[in-house]
């Protein structure tokens, strides 16, 4: 079990064995109205957070208002279940117990994992248990999603690897490579790369099951029958290898490695053309991807683990997940993530976040890179992130997507074994017999104006010039990845550095080699080096640092120093590293005499603090770690399904219940034959979204007239209002002028505005006269919130405040992203501090602040409406209620609860628009289906009265699509012709 895990499971109070929840934490706040303001009041009960029935030890209760009789308590954490408790009242010394009937205590009961307010009169003994979900838990169930236990148990549940698992790791190479052995058949080797065979080695040890698909370089000239030999020697060594044509190979690595990877270290040069822009390279870089996908879906069986790693395979996700919607799918990306502001530049940025969205976890090394992926979401798709039960979470289309920080380590026992090796002490024995009574300052560079070797060389060149007698020697390893394109200038790049080492240095001070360097060449170099130095301009990752901290652990060297670029993705993963600027060489040759004169004993105690944390957080650590949070970010679970919807590379997926589907031509029949035979009808019918378009990008009308709405629209409502037997309602949160602008033409039509706080009916003679959903008899908390709204306004450009009669609202769509949701959480913590006693709701949503008095929203609105209707007009045995945004959810929820009254559950329908999780039985996929869905379900009632064929019918709906369908960009395509309802008016 990880540590973490151990926490969660400590302070959750879980019995591992059989996962029996045993101890339910809860947050507690006590709110008493008393009889007088005399003395101090305290809560004394049952658990000791609140006294054990200790007077001396109860909790005191404070009134914020001296004028007030209302005491509340600060909020603490209880046990969940029966609480007993009383008020004592402290008078100097003298303490008085409260008087309650039959001497019995206050007794409330408090739900598991609950925020509570106990709430109790001193006079009139009663006690209030107001038991408020977690808030992210009602975040879900906003959006549809109901509580699941399987769902709730992954942020709690121990889980351990288990070494059978199905797992298939997709990398840019395989771990190994083939040769021709002596005998003239094909062999494998472990290539000599640090990360991906040092996981191909874990990963074989640990799990049997183990798969992995990787490009795979294929000598020229050989024949087909040559590669399926070394096709199936790789399938035995369970590698399964991606081949490329030649052409397809050097532009895919070519874009990868010169184009994608500077760009995602936030390296952009005004002088390259900007190729990253270049659609010819992005094609193949997609079709490249798409092909590792069929790979990995060939291997596909029993609901793998994928593992994709790092930038090569970005858009593979979206790629498998078009084939198979429930693929639990990781990506780790092992170099950095660019800032949001450079990531916007690019051109694919939203169909590589879409990729990337489309996983179950996301990895990365350090905090930076994950949090500039998170701002890149917030800022680019508009989703934000938050902490889930100590888990980094993001959470779209009814997704929990996990965001795992997490530094790999290096596989220290295998080191150990090959550091005996004849290989390893050879190169060793050679490099220190050159290097003798010498401060060796040792690196390793690829070839790339990254990697900061010209800074490197300057800084030597400084640190000589002021110290030319110290015995010193610098060794420069230079490696490059081979690939066609591009080779001419990395081959100029290594012809400059080699120039300017030959210029500036001595064979004796500066040794450089460059090609190939095995893995014994690399420790060997380590082993004699006395200071290892990087000084990238950027770097992701890199193993090279823990790898010398190993190394020198492992010969007993207990120091060594690192001179390491605070660019560097490792800076923070070790502690005795010397940070230098790489654009200042003045600081580089400084930190080179630094470790010549360091302090040998200081620098003992904290390398061996460093080796500790090298060789207790290893490679195989960091693999099970990464697997356990894997296989617990699963979003399969049989209450839920997992839908993909969009085409191509803009494919996304949704979480939904698994009893939601779109509304059909089945389910429209059904709904028009129960139209037909019932006699007490009810149609609601939400406003913005709904019954009229909305701007995607904004989240406002696009009505060029916005107190009309298109004629179809108005003709239906008229139609269904005509009709005595249906009761028909328009729900808003707009204000009463707009709402009665918009609808006062249609008579017997309910018109409810600012989420149900006034509604009224449009009688006959079109007078409309508002009423109140409920008495609100202390309004002076609005002065308090317009004068702390308006200072917020005022700091936050692009803010805006709304008053409405029942509410205020604080906009912030137009605020910059991240600027915008961190005063929206301010505002929030604010408002709460000073609102937290009165029965007001304060609600964030996506680009609003609203406070409104407690219990207005439309599910109220809705139960008292259809209180009332079955009241005057008796059974309903018909409802139908429409809507598109989480507001409206409130009216599914009340729906669905009276759905459980007999007649009603086979003739209640809750409809929302746009794919998405929602409590809704079923989904349409724009306003338009609307309209054009009442006019086929309302129309064919009048058949038998009639001369209209039923095929006419579904043809106004289809026209009616037709006619106010819309493009991308949300502007509407009005057709030529088009059939209007009035054509089928009935007289």
């Amino acid at each position: 079990m990880c540590i973490r895990d151990s926490i969660n499971a400590e302070y959750m109070g879980i019995s591992i064995e059989g996962f029996i929840m045993e101890k339910r934490q809860c947050m507690v706040r006590f709110e008493c109205t008393c009889k007088t303001a005399i003395g101090s009041i305290y809560v004394v009960g049952s658990q000791p957070e609140i006294g054990s029935w200790d007077a001396a030890k109860g909790l005191l209760m404070s009134n914020h208002l001296e004028s007030s009789l209302v005491y509340s308590s600060p909020e603490i954490e209880l046990n969940s279940g029966i609480l007993e408790f009383k008020i004592v009242r402290k008078i100097g010394s003298n303490v008085q117990w409260e008087v309650t009937t039959d001497t019995k205590n206050h007794v409330a009961d408090i739900s598991p994992y609950s925020n509570a307010i106990i709430k109790f009169n001193e006079e009139e003994q009663g006690v209030v248990c107001i038991n408020a979900e977690d808030r992210s838990l009602q975040r879900r169930r906003n959006r549809g999603m109901s509580f699941d236990k399987e769902e709730a148990e992954k942020f709690v549940k121990v889980i351990e690897p288990s070494g059978k698992e199905n797992i298939i790791i997709a990398c840019a190479y395989l771990p190994v490579v083939p040769f021709k052995q002596e005998d003239g058949k094909w062999g494998i080797r472990i290539t000599n790369k640090p990360m991906y065979p040092m996981l191909y080695r874990i990963i074989t040890r640990e799990f049997k099951k183990a798969k992995w698909v990787g490009y795979c370089r294929i000598p020229e000239g050989i024949s087909q029958q040559e590669i399926d030999e070394i096709e199936a020697v790789l399938n035995k060594n369970n590698c399964f290898p991606v081949f490329l044509d030649n052409s397809v190979q050097a532009k895919f690595f070519y874009y990868c490695e010169d184009i994608l990877f500077p760009f995602f270290h936030n390296f952009v040069d005004p002088t390259d053309n900007f190729q990253y822009l270049s659609s010819e390279y992005w094609e193949t870089y997609v079709s490249v991807n798409r092909k590792f996908a069929s790979t990995i879906i060939s291997l596909t069986s029993s609901n793998p683990l994928i593992w994709i790693n790092d930038i090569h395979l970005l858009m593979c996700p979206v790629q498998i997940i078009r084939k198979s919607e429930y693929a639990n799918i990781g990506i780790y990306i092992h170099s950095s993530f660019p800032a949001a502001e450079i990531y916007r530049i690019f051109p694919y940025r939203e169909e590589i976040l879409g990729s990337m969205l489309c996983c179950n976890i996301l990895g990365f090394h350090i905090f930076t890179y994950a949090r500039h992926f998170l701002i890149a979401c917030r800022r680019i798709l508009g989703i934000t992130h938050k902490m889930n039960n100590g888990f980094l979470t993001l959470e779209t289309g009814g997704r929990t997507i996990f965001v795992k920080v997490n530094h790999a380590g290096v596989d220290i026992e295998y080191q150990k074994d090959m550091m005996k090796s004849e290989e390893f002490l050879k190169e060793y024995n050679q490099l220190a017999k050159s290097c003798q009574g010498k401060h060796v300052f040792g690196s390793i560079d690829r070839i790339h104006p990254l990697s900061g070797i010209t800074q490197k060389i300057a800084g030597y060149k400084e640190f000589l010039k002021k110290h030319p007698s110290l015995n010193i020697k610098f060794i420069q390893y230079l490696w490059n990845i081979p690939k066609e394109e591009g080779k001419e200038s990395e081959d100029e790049e290594q012809k400059k550095v080699l120039e300017e080492i030959s210029k500036n240095f001595s064979r004796d001070t500066f040794e450089c080699r460059c090609g190939h360097i095995s893995k014994e060449d690399r420790w060997a170099l380590m082993a004699v080096s006395d200071t290892w130095v990087i000084t990238s301009l950027r770097q992701g990752f890199s193993l090279y640092p823990l790898e010398f901290v190993s190394v020198k652990g492992i010969l007993g060297k207990s120091s060594g120093n690192i001179i390491l670029s605070q660019f560097s993705g490792s800076v923070s993963t070790i502690s005795s590293s010397i940070m230098v600027n790489p654009y200042d060489t003045s600081e580089i040759a400084k930190a080179l005499k630094a470790c010549i004169n360091a302090d040998k004993l200081k620098q003992m105690a904290i390398f061996e603090k460093d080796y500790q944390k090298v060789s207790q957080s290893t490679i195989s650590d960091w693999t099970k770690s990464w697997i356990s949070d894997h296989i617990r970010a699963n979003n399969r679970t049989s209450k839920t399904i997992i839908m993909s919807v969009g085409m191509g590379k803009t494919t996304r997926l949704l979480k939904m219940r698994n009893d939601f589907s779109p509304l059909n031509e089945v389910v429209k029949s059904a709904m028009a034959k129960g139209y037909q035979r019932s006699k007490n009808r009810v149609i609601i019918l939400d406003n913005e979204g709904t019954l009229c378009p909305l701007d995607p990008h904004k989240g406002c009308e696009i009505l060029s007239d916005k107190s009309a709405l298109p004629e179809e629209t108005m003709n239906i409502l008229t139609e269904l209002c005509a009709d005595k037997m249906n009761t028909v309602c328009v729900v808003s949160g707009r204000n009463r002028e707009k709402m009665k602008a918009r609808f006062s033409k249609i008579k017997h039509l309910g018109i409810v505005s600012e989420n149900g706080f006034y509604f009224a009916w449009n009688d006959q003679k079109g007078e409309i006269v508002f009423d109140k959903l409920m008495e609100v008899n202390d309004w002076g908390w609005r002065a308090t919130v317009v004068s702390i709204m308006t200072s917020y306004q005022e700091r936050t450009d692009g803010s805006r405040v709304s008053k409405k009669d029942s509410s205020l609202i604080w906009h912030y769509r137009d605020v910059d992203a991240d600027f915008g949701i961190k005063e929206a959480n301010e505002l929030v913590a604010h408002l709460h501090t000073i609102l937290e006693y009165l029965p007001l709701d304060i609600i964030h949503e996506k680009d609003y602040v609203e406070v409104r008095p407690k219990g207005v929203n439309k599910g109220t609105y809705v139960k008292k409406l259809l209180n009332d209707i079955e009241r005057t007009k008796g059974k309903i045995d018909y409802l139908i209620c429409i809507g598109d945004n989480n507001s409206d959810e409130e009216m599914f929820r009340v729906i669905k609860e009276r759905r459980k009254t007999p007649g009603l559950d086979k003739n209640t329908y809750c409809i929302t628009v746009g794919q998405k999780a929602s409590l809704a039985d079923y989904y349409v996929n724009d306003y338009s289906e609307v309209v054009s869905s009442l006019i086929e379900i309302v129309l064919p009632s009048v058949e038998e009265n009639s001369n209209i064929p039923i095929q006419f019918v579904k043809q106004a709906g289809e026209d009616y699509r037709n006619k106010f369908s819309f493009t991308p960009k949300g502007e509407p395509l009005r057709a030529a012709t088009s059939v209007h309802l009035d054509k089928f008016k009935l007289e």
